[in-house]
């Protein structure tokens, strides 16, 4: 059956791949800097600094009034029509605008950060670091808005080249460098300061040299009215995308201690990691749904979300049960204060399960005309969560606030499965599910006695945690392998097995 669809699963498999690339590159170096910040600095310091990181966030999603979803869409819409000066004046008056909100967003809440610090949130330690803070605020929304520029022009190299290399590269070795240095919280948020301005002078470099340069030296015609009537909606949207990720930091800093906030962060950021396989996947099938969908073939539409979901769930089960398995062991890679959280890691790896298994049953909704839907989801999720989060964290500390951000996620991805059968009449879900199913439950067995045994050796943390990732893995796929692989299971081994020897080629000189 698999067969009729090669052509849409050989993209699938390529297109995922090449984007997962680039985006394990920048989830492995952000997440490498909360280890550093969170070793470096403690459990209390490292809470100072992610809540000031929360808030200045928020603070640049305002200041990018949408205008980072316009230029988006008006860059590459003017480019595909060669219109270059309508191309020149969108992207300057964007600028223009996100300079200046930013700016004076920045002052306002460098002017209220004892307000902010000591009334709202009562940690008179985050005065200063959010004061700092401040000054990245118009280097982070400009280049938010410049990266967008580039994106509309088509060319992913160089926004991964900003995004998910240089910028976080930088922002890990300066905090690095600062912590051994002893410049403690105050050094890393100016390493953090360091990265976005550098990454701003490169976006805008390629921007005017790659870009721009060819167009020549028209008169940029600007068009404010319409950029801002299209992208100022859009900020509500980004705004509930932006609390609903980070209200559980932010809410836990109001009611806990600075030392909870580090422990949270820490789990919730090694708990996104498991949603790396579905975002990659999501990116390539989200213009396949829309196309499929004008095209009617609803029918070759139902087969794909069910085989892209399996997929995606195949590959982040394992993930997911070697978090419940080796909780505590991944989060003392943190620090010994951070073992604590890890019920809150295990609740919200569950969340970030659920989401996988339910593959891309939002741009499902937004892919076949349905966005407004999916707004009023974004919408009550958002309101669910800060809801749950301001009753459950009271009395359950970082543990309600994973409860509130794991059964928000549940909440969502059941009632937009709900809505793709009731609006289109298909789900995701087959008997293939019971393949990596069965296979992740036997690994998981095997592996508990692995770490019964691992335990009474003298091997240290790290050591016995990689011995155990692998072996698991080992053993996850090989029991796949022996359950038998459906054919377009065989597309997409196919596709790493190329990958694979085009490296070893490359490596050894052999033209291919």
């Amino acid at each position: 059956m698999a067969s009729g669809y090669k052509d849409e699963l050989n993209r699938i498999a390529r297109g995922a791949g090449i984007i997962f690339g680039g985006r394990l590159a920048s989830v492995a170096l952000q997440y490498l800097f909360v280890i550093v910040v969170s070793r470096g600095l403690g459990a209390a310091s490292a809470g100072i600094f992610f809540l000031g990181f929360a808030i200045i966030g928020l603070a640049a999603v305002v200041g990018q009034m949408g205008l980072h979803s316009g230029v988006l869409r008006y860059v590459a819409l003017y480019n595909g029509i060669g219109d270059g000066a309508r191309v020149k004046g969108t992207i300057f008056t964007a600028l223009r605008l996100a300079a200046g909100a930013s700016i004076f967003i920045g002052l306002v809440l460098f002017l209220k950060a004892d307000f902010v610090s000591q009334s709202i949130f009562n940690k008179a330690g985050l005065l200063p670091v959010l004061r700092l803070f401040c000054m990245a605020l118009p280097f982070l929304a400009l280049m938010i808005v410049l990266i967008h520029c580039i994106q509309g022009f088509q060319q992913m190299k160089y926004v991964v080249y900003v995004r998910d290399l240089l910028q976080p590269l930088i922002c890990l070795l300066g905090a690095s460098v600062f912590i051994s240095l002893g410049f403690s919280v105050r050094g890393v948020v100016l390493s953090y300061i360091i990265s976005v301005a550098l990454g701003l002078a490169l976006a805008f470099f390629f921007l005017k040299v790659v870009f721009l340069k060819p167009i020549g030296a028209v008169k940029p015609t600007g068009e404010t009215k319409k950029l801002l009537s299209y992208s100022f909606p859009l900020l509500l949207v980004t705004l509930l995308i932006f609390i609903t990720q980070w209200v559980n930091i932010l809410m836990v800093g109001y009611f806990r201690p600075a030392q909870d906030v580090g422990v949270f962060n820490a789990a919730a950021r090694t708990a996104i990691c498991l949603g790396i396989i579905l975002v990659s996947f999501n990116t390539i099938f989200a213009p396949m749904i829309s196309d499929l969908y004008n095209r009617g073939e609803m029918e070759r539409l139902a087969m794909l979300f069910k085989i892209v979901t399996k997929w995606v769930f195949a590959l982040s089960a394992p993930g997911f049960l070697l978090v419940v398995l080796l909780a505590k062991e991944i989060l003392a890679i943190f620090g010994t204060d951070f073992i604590a959280g890890w019920a809150s890691l295990i609740i919200l790896a569950g969340g970030q399960m659920v989401n996988a298994s339910s593959g891309a049953v939002g741009y499902m909704l937004i892919m076949t005309g349905r966005q407004n839907v999916e707004l009023f989801n974004s919408l009550g999720a958002a309101t669910v969560n800060f809801i749950l989060c301001y009753l459950l964290i009271p009395p359950y500390g970082i543990v309600g606030a994973a409860v509130a951000t794991a059964t928000t996620v549940v909440l969502l991805n059941l009632v937009r499965l709900m809505q793709v059968y009731a609006l289109l009449g298909f789900h995701p879900y087959s008997v293939k599910f019971l393949k990596p199913f069965f296979s992740c439950i036997g690994a998981g067995i095997i592996i508990m006695l692995f770490k019964a045994l691992g335990q009474g050796l003298s091997l240290g943390p790290l050591s016995l945690l990689a011995i155990l990732v692998i072996v698991f893995m080992s053993i996850y796929f090989f029991f796949l392998r022996i359950m038998g692989l459906d054919e377009e299971d065989r597309i997409i081994l196919q596709v790493v097995r190329s990958k694979i020897k085009g490296a070893r080629q490359e490596g050894t000189g052999v033209e291919k």
